[in-house]
């Protein structure tokens, strides 16, 4: 290859791991772009209603209080400004407490460092975990049935005699998933995207800090919207009754991702339902409904026959 051919490769290389985040904070009633709120000039977007005309130290905007108002909004919060950032994942690290405020930040997944404990199973230079095995099922003979229906011969052969042997080396290494991280390869190259925001313990209110956050991203590339994983609070009304009707009636949880995704597609939320993600949504929707029965999660299944009867 060229040398510069190669020197241009790297370079875009570097330019894609280096990009800026944009928060896109969906109020119920107008996209506010708090992207503004950030930098070394900060200003207020100019669809926000109501906002006060003063400010505490370092802060720049504040959350809706009729929405976000004490610790119980806190989750709440988390997940719209997960949302709003698209692109990224992030995470929620644990408030700092002061005497007057608590301190709370979300962080790029590239922030976070691999556990030391795991760093030995990777082989070098691969993806896979030392002792992966690879498996290939190859189909040595066999016949079809319409093969036993037109071959009187083997209309008398047992039907154990024809099916397909598959060669699968038998092993008695451990098994282990094939598996990719995103987290940062080391402490220089972790990615320094944060965002900080606080509560105040006197009124409750929440109001985001331009001190200590940072929308630069590096050391990774942007995530393609499409596969973005979408939870319970990206679906509206109408989407969660058919979650709904779909988990009475027995419907897989990866054909209940599938369908939601659609839906979620037709009015623009881009996205993936997974099926670990559909599946946890059912089992607290199921918890939700024995709670709204009378029926005890200790219960036995007879207990809940019992009990469904007698309703």
């Amino acid at each position: 290859m060229n040398v510069d051919t190669a020197s241009e490769i790297l370079k875009e290389h570097e330019n894609l791991n280096k990009w800026q985040q944009s928060v896109n904070f969906d109020t119920g009633v107008d996209i506010i772009d708090l992207s503004l709120c950030f930098g070394p000039n900060p200003t207020q977007p100019t669809n926000v209603r109501c906002s006060p005309s003063t400010y505490p130290k370092h802060t720049t905007f504040k959350f809706d209080e009729s929405k976000y108002k004490g610790e119980e909004s806190l989750p709440t919060l988390i997940e719209d400004l997960k949302s709003a950032c698209i692109g990224c994942n992030l995470h929620w690290r644990k408030g700092t407490v002061g005497k007057i405020q608590t301190f709370y930040e979300l962080r790029c997944d590239h922030y976070r460092l691999p556990d030391k404990r795991y760093l030995s199973n990777f082989e070098p230079g691969r993806f896979s975990k030392a002792g992966s095995i690879v498996e290939q099922n190859k189909v040595t003979g066999g016949y079809s049935s319409f093969s036993r229906m037109t071959d009187y011969k083997l209309r008398q052969t047992s039907w154990l005699n024809l099916s397909p042997k598959l060669g699968v080396n038998h092993t008695t290494k451990e098994r282990r998933r094939r598996t990719t991280g995103s987290t940062a390869d080391s402490k220089e190259s972790r990615c320094p995207m944060c965002i900080r925001f606080t509560r105040f313990h006197s009124s409750g209110c929440y109001y985001l800090l331009n001190k200590g956050s940072n929308l630069e991203h590096n050391f990774h590339t942007a995530m393609k919207p499409e596969v973005v994983k979408l939870c319970d609070n990206h679906l509206n009304a109408e989407e969660m009754d058919y979650m709904k009707v779909m988990y009475n009636n027995g419907v897989g949880v990866a054909s209940i991702g599938r369908i939601l995704t659609s839906l979620s597609k037709k009015r623009g939320v881009k996205g993936l339902y997974l099926s670990q993600t559909v599946r946890n949504m059912t089992v607290r929707l199921q918890q939700t409904m024995n709670e709204l029965s009378g029926i005890d999660s200790k219960w036995s299944v007879a207990q809940k026959t019992i009990h469904a009867m007698n309703e």
